[in-house]
């Protein structure tokens, strides 16, 4: 797995890796959801103990990641590349 984030983020700095993780995290944390009762004070062991991120929650958080970076610098011209980037592929 971070091999293959390594591969994916070369030449991104350590705040674009941090986002990354953070959008990784969250999207695990959104995945569990229905399990978590946010009425408690606090979550379950096992509910915490499940939690682990995946490759595809790095997919979706890279993919979150450059739909924020869009939107913050959308008046910049765009690389080919993300002319024809599909974010409703990345967000389910």
């Amino acid at each position: 797995m971070w091999a293959q984030v390594a591969a994916e983020t070369h030449g991104h700095v350590g705040s674009d890796l941090a986002s990354l993780c953070s959008e990784a995290a969250l999207q695990q944390i959104r995945e569990k959801m229905d399990l978590i009762d946010l009425e408690d004070e606090s979550i379950d062991a096992e509910v915490l103990s499940s939690l682990a991120v995946s490759q595809e929650n790095f997919r979706v958080g890279s993919c979150r990641c450059l739909i924020k970076e869009f939107i913050c610098y959308r008046s910049i011209a765009l690389p080919d590349v993300l002319k024809s980037f599909d974010a409703h592929s990345c967000i389910s």
